[in-house]
């Protein structure tokens, strides 16, 4: 695992990294014939990353010393690093098969992945239609944003999209107008961005 620099170190001073790595190599130990691993290269740096699956493959396929079972929320991982796949929903198996058969029968689409911008110059504009300079207090959230942004009132709840800004609330039961402008903005342009799409 690539961990002998580390072999003094204590396990709870190690990066998240080799924590993972360190953890992969216990579940080894004794040469198990099944192992279970939850994510395992969660949080690595690509060559890390890569290393970790060379790893696992050489155990499960080239040398077929165990089977493995992996849960991952990342496809690539899975497609790295399966035989064979099952995709859960809400706890239960909605389907099995391999890769390829899935992604014949159920990756018909496609996946955007987009990136918001928000300027200072744009965080300005949402200020100044706020009405607000300094601080919005807890009560007057709701108050401040019905004028313009009456359709965000509902988010900022410990389920909406702005559960961060309802945290801050909870917490210090008031809120920086500039923080207040920020989420508005990216709310605002992924709203616009999802109408265009």
């Amino acid at each position: 695992m690539d961990l002998e620099r580390f072999a003094d170190v204590c396990a709870g001073e190690l990066s998240g990294g080799n924590k993972r790595k360190l953890s992969v190599g216990i579940a080894m130990i004794g040469n198990p014939p099944v192992i279970l691993l939850d994510e395992p290269s969660s949080g690595m740096d690509p060559e890390a990353r890569r290393f970790m699956w060379d790893v696992i493959s050489a155990i499960a396929t080239k040398r077929q010393e165990a089977s493995i079972i992996l849960t991952t929320h990342s496809m690539e991982e899975a497609e790295a690093l399966s035989t064979r796949l099952a995709i859960m929903v809400g706890g239960s198996f909605k389907c099995l098969g391999s890769i390829p058969s899935i992604k014949s029968k159920y990756g018909g689409g496609y996946e955007i992945e987009v990136k918001l911008s928000i300027k200072e110059n744009d965080v300005s504009v949402f200020l100044v239609q706020l009405g607000v300079s300094d601080i919005v207090r807890q009560e007057n959230v709701s108050e401040v944003l019905k004028t313009n942004y009456g359709w965000l009132i509902t988010e900022i709840s410990n389920e909406g999209r702005g559960q961060a800004i309802w945290m801050e609330l909870q917490k210090n039961r008031q809120i920086k107008a500039t923080r207040l402008a920020e989420w508005i903005a990216e709310e605002t342009y992924g709203h616009m961005m999802l109408t265009f799409l």
